[in-house]
């Protein structure tokens, strides 16, 4: 790949600003282009107004870690740009974490050289546009085809064409169009289980959704988490509202992933069907846009080191021992947002307690714990985070 003068444009991210400059004259000199930040907050200020097409990131930050970066770069304009962690720490769990975290590549300070470096930046870029062309492309042919794959709904486009269809055979009919929205509970999943447990929802999502429906109902998928339904049955407000009332109920439900719990309630909406197509299709594309309501980002959010424990130094053990613990095991439930895992507490104290969970799963830095047997819940900041283990302290 031959770098020009302008070539790609590199974010590199450390607090060390004598890293940070030589860092950035190394790759100025072999036609990088570079953009620097101390950290997060400093990112925050351009994040959205300058274009860079890939990012150095140093794990750990002071105050931060990485993660607080992938956060603010995750929500900005530049969400595309791959990131390539480096760091000074040897502990493998360290790389294994980074790359849970869909970062493009990991490299340690200590043995970093420009030849690797280069490769490791050009190859990222690469890979990136490559799978940035190529969901471009899928969401292209998702949009051409008449029937969605995952779901084996209209898709939208054919969708319109349907409701079209009905509306010129006889233009006097007005047919209500329901809406039914699963968008945030569509991209939770996928931000936190993948891609085949989003389409496991949607599928589970689907199959309730014709269990409440009319033989003679059009379903599509407008969205990636939404759904509208042509329903020719329906001439009157009292047969809608009675279609929405067993909706919102049979649509309700609690959907499994392993331990993890998402409890999901669908947002319903009702269009009128009109020969106006342009409008039908505007008032579609703005109920099917992704909702503003922010997920979870479990996987972007800040914790603690690997090796970090609850005893960090001698004298903190020594304090920490002097407080009263409750040293019994107590079921209990994380929440984050509308998600629930399920866990063990013990070692309750005064200022927070200890974490086991059923399975490894990356928390957040706030979310709150509700203990089963008592329905006491309590807002709690992660302090560290060790495989299943976790300490938190209350808020």
């Amino acid at each position: 790949m031959t770098m020009s003068p302008s070539g790609p444009i590199i974010l590199v991210v450390d607090d060390d600003p004598d890293f940070r400059e030589i860092l950035s004259g190394i790759l100025q000199q072999n036609n990088f282009q570079t953009i620097e930040a101390a950290g997060a907050k400093e990112l925050l200020s351009f994040a959205n107004d300058r274009e860079f097409d890939c990012v150095l990131l140093d794990y750990n930050l002071e105050g931060e870690t990485a993660f607080h970066v992938m956060d603010v770069l995750a929500d900005s304009a530049n969400a595309d740009a791959p990131i390539i962690i480096m760091t000074a720490s040897k502990e493998q769990s360290v790389a294994i974490k980074a790359f849970r975290f869909g970062v493009a590549d990991f490299l340690p300070k200590t043995s970093l050289g420009f030849r690797d470096l280069r490769t490791v930046i050009e190859g990222a870029i690469v890979s990136k546009r490559q799978s940035v062309a190529e969901r471009l492309e899928l969401e292209r042919l998702r949009a051409e085809r008449a029937i969605d794959l995952v779901t084996g709904t209209f898709s939208r486009a054919e969708f319109e064409r349907q409701v079209q269809s009905l509306g010129e055979a006889d233009p006097s009919r007005l047919e209500p169009i329901i809406v039914v929205s699963f968008d945030i509970y569509y991209r939770e999943t996928l931000h936190r289980f993948g891609q085949k447990q989003a389409d496991t929802f949607l599928r589970e999502t689907i199959k309730r959704l014709r269990t409440h429906s009319d033989a003679d109902d059009i379903w599509g998928r407008t969205g990636d988490g939404t759904f509208a339904c042509l329903a020719p049955a329906i001439r009157d407000r009292a047969r809608l509202k009675t279609r929405l009332d067993t909706l919102r109920e049979g649509l309700s439900f609690v959907f499994h992933v392993g331990s993890a719990t998402l409890s999901v309630e669908p947002e319903l909406s009702v269009l009128i069907a009109s020969d106006d197509e342009d409008s039908l299709s505007d008032q579609l594309a703005k109920l099917s846009r992704p909702s503003t309501e922010p997920t979870t980002r479990a996987a972007a959010q800040p914790f603690a080191d690997a090796d970090e424990s609850a005893g960090g130094d001698n004298a903190g053990q020594v304090e920490r021992r002097r407080v009263r613990r409750t040293r019994v095991l107590k079921a209990a439930k994380i929440l984050i947002g509308p998600s629930t895992i399920d866990c063990v507490a013990r070692d309750m104290t005064e200022h927070g307690l200890r974490l086991r969970l059923d399975q490894y799963m990356p928390l957040p830095s706030k979310f709150s714990v509700r203990l089963t047997e008592s329905s006491e819940e309590h807002p709690v900041m992660l302090k560290w985070q060790r495989d299943r283990e976790c300490g938190v302290a209350f808020i």
